[in-house]
């Protein structure tokens, strides 16, 4: 049985951002700070995920899982950074970089996911 699925992963610039966001100080409420390192760490380990999932169909590997949707509590989470006012304006721009691409790709990623789900509906085994 064959599959075609889409999906789209994080620019590489914006994975090194997102780890230079977590590197760095950042001074504003400790909520917030959290809030901004979750979506940081999130949009790496989700970069991470989709290029081990690429890597995996570029090895015929005999089982592939691909999960390309983002958690909502991160998507939350995301939309509050990419509003959010912090002293140092360089640090600001990146956060909301980050933050907004993560965004983006949530919202495409899941578009992909419905897509797909509907294309192939009956083929696929049920899910619980």
């Amino acid at each position: 049985m064959n599959f075609k699925i889409q999906f789209v992963g994080a620019p590489e610039h914006l994975v090194e951002m997102a780890d230079e966001i977590l590197r760095t100080r950042i001074i504003c409420s400790t909520q917030l700070v959290a809030d901004i390192r979750t979506v940081a760490k999130a949009y790496i380990d989700e970069a991470d995920e989709t290029k081990r999932s690429v890597n995996d169909i570029h090895t015929n590997a005999s089982k592939i899982q691909i999960e390309s949707r983002s958690p909502n509590h991160i998507i939350e989470k995301a939309k509050r950074v990419v509003i959010a006012r912090i002293g140092d304006a360089e640090i600001q721009k990146k956060v909301h970089a980050v933050a907004e691409s993560y965004l983006l790709l949530a919202e495409k990623n899941q578009q992909l996911f419905d897509e797909f789900k509907q294309k192939y509906r009956d083929q696929l085994p049920p899910t619980q």
